[in-house]
């Protein structure tokens, strides 16, 4: 009788969890107990209805020239068989392969075996069979559950002032790392995974690191002046998270640094604050107790431990980077302004001779301003910028950061916030005043207007965003005015069939231009009105005041006012 062998080679299905709609690659391994293999083969069984095969990897154990291959035999039941072409044997333990397997859309919870059977193994070099053993494995498909929560922009309050949308989430399994999926936050802010395994660990994160448009919409100098209230502790925060906003160089503490970077960016000097590692959108998890002493320490997700039935309020408070009034301007969830202002720029006729100097007006009702950023647009086809001054309004200068300066060649940003309380701005006025001189092609009756843009923002005594309104204004070109009266020559001359003829009067007066022939009597009154001080050209075309056409000759042409009196020839030809 033979002796029943103690030794096996022993292949081994490892256990692992399903989630339906996706795959799983199941470990199968070996262990050889002493004996060289130089050749395998098994046949997998599974449950056709709940999984299906889609191919194999070899694992660790398979040496490089082994030729290894599969053929399915029918549902649910696949040959998977190898042999040393001049390569070594297996020898050891460890993963032979790698069977991968979707598992259905539709599989039900529950637990599904994977087995052997028709197993062999060769030896490596007697060619003869092994003692061969196996066991089998298990592929659990937990219950399927629903996660809910969402993301709130922060309020400097307490609490939030509303979702925020767009931000992308992710979910990912932490237990089998075989799961993991993403979705975005709806227009209320909140945020579904279904069809969820339970029993397993997660981690879910809002991730945004670059948003461009509503950090520009958001943050404004108003932020740098509360950022430095904050700094100085002459206001502290009255919410943790602005903590988090507020630190904008991401250096783990609050500084007037911060406050200078935010400056920075509202100004364009920085493009955002990720140079800092800072990403434009900063999260938290809205269960942690944050205070004044932990903030830097605030998770960025939230982690769920062997998650066994659905769970909601899974929420993240929210905040861009810099925000640091939390005013969330801009993405729909911004607070109501308490207080309003009115930037304006008023109307100007001015003349080509002179410098166009134009002041930016502010009116507002809040206490005091503490913080101010303007940007205007012009056309710099018609004005050419050449500097810009503080206005009367300014109480300090010396205690204010300010920053006057061209954005573009079509826009000049004026912005600044105060660095003393006892520096507010208290009084309406001239925040500052632009100063331009007229493009080379400019002429008298061109005009251009000076818009403010929406962009613009001002912040009250307690660094909290106010609404603004704009008034632009339209500044039209004259001529000069002249410094003396002047009758000049008429040109052509001679003339056919009509000439023009200039004059200046230096003030407003009544004015008569008449032409007469040689005998002093009157062939045309050209003007007889009142006029503006100004330089004027009135064209006549050789006929009387009945219309008829006059004979070549010398005409005389009379231009006269109260102070001044003039004659000058000129001649018709035919």
């Amino acid at each position: 009788m033979e002796e029943e062998p103690t030794d096996f080679v022993t292949f081994t299905a490892g256990d692992t969890i399903g989630v339906p709609g996706t795959s799983v690659a199941l470990p199968i391994t070996i262990n050889t107990d002493g004996y060289e293999v130089g050749a395998f083969q098994f046949t997998l069984l599974f449950d056709e209805s709940a999984m299906n095969f889609t191919g194999f990897s070899n694992g660790s154990m398979i040496p490089e020239d082994w030729f290894v291959d599969y053929n399915p035999l029918s549902e649910g039941e696949i040959v998977i068989g190898g042999f040393a072409a001049g390569g070594g044997p297996v020898a050891g333990e460890g993963i032979l392969l790698r069977a991968n397997l979707d598992i259905n859309e539709n599989t039900s919870q529950g637990e599904y075996t994977v087995s052997f059977s028709d197993y062999s193994a060769g030896d490596h070099n007697t060619f003869l069979d092994l003692p061969v053993q196996v066991s089998t494995g298990t592929i659990s498909v937990p219950e399927l559950i629903t996660l809910n929560g969402g993301v709130n922009y922060f309020d400097y309050a307490g609490g939030s002032v509303g979702g925020v949308s767009g931000i992308p989430v992710s979910l990912t399994d932490n237990s089998t790392g075989l799961f993991s999926t993403s979705t975005v936050t709806d227009a209320t802010g909140a945020y579904t995974f279904e069809g969820v395994s339970a029993g397993l660990d997660y981690t879910i994160e809002p991730d945004l690191d670059s948003d461009q448009d509503r950090l520009r919409q958001a943050v404004n100098t108003t932020d740098a002046f509360r950022d430095f209230t904050a700094a100085i502790f002459s206001a502290p925060f009255e919410e943790p998270f602005q903590f988090i906003v507020g630190d904008a160089n991401n250096s783990s503490s609050l500084n007037t640094t911060d406050a200078f970077t935010i400056f920075q960016f509202a100004i364009y000097q920085i493009e955002d604050f990720n140079e800092y590692g800072k990403d434009d959108w900063q999260f938290t998890d809205s269960d942690y107790p944050l205070s004044d002493d932990n903030w830097q320490d605030a998770p960025t997700t939230i982690e769920l431990e062997n998650t066994g039935s659905d769970a909601s309020g899974l929420d993240f408070t929210a905040g861009l980077a810099g925000d640091a009034n939390g005013s969330g301007a801009g993405i729909g969830v911004a607070r109501l302004a308490v207080n309003s202002a009115v930037v304006a720029i008023e109307n100007a006729d001015i003349s080509l001779d002179e410098s166009v100097l134009i002041p930016v007006n502010l009116e507002f009702d809040a206490s005091g301003l503490g913080a101010f950023q303007i940007e205007l647009n012009y056309n710099p086809a018609v004005l050419n910028f050449v500097d810009c001054q503080l206005g009367d309004i300014i109480p300090d200068a010396a205690n204010w950061m300010i920053h006057m300066d061209q954005k573009d060649e079509s826009t000049i940003l004026i912005a600044g916030f105060a660095m003393d309380m006892a520096a507010l701005i208290t009084e309406d006025g001239p925040v500052a005043n632009l100063n331009f001189s007229f493009a080379e092609e400019v002429k008298a009756g061109d005009a251009t207007d000076i818009t403010i843009s929406e962009q613009s923002a001002m912040g009250d005594s307690h660094g909290q965003d106010i609404i603004v309104g704009f008034s632009s204004g339209r500044i039209t070109v004259s001529a000069p005015v002249p410094e003396e009266f002047a009758l000049m020559q008429n040109y052509p001359n001679p003339f056919n069939p009509v000439t023009s003829i200039q004059y200046h009067i230096p003030d407003n007066s009544d004015v008569s231009l008449t032409v007469y022939n040689l005998l002093g009597e009157v062939v045309a009154e050209l003007v007889n009105t009142h006029q503006i001080a100004g330089s004027y050209q009135i064209d006549w075309n050789g006929r009387n005041q009945d219309g008829k056409q006059m004979a070549s000759g010398i005409y005389i042409y009379h231009f006269k006012t109260k102070e001044f009196s003039s004659m000058k020839k000129m001649v018709l030809v035919k």
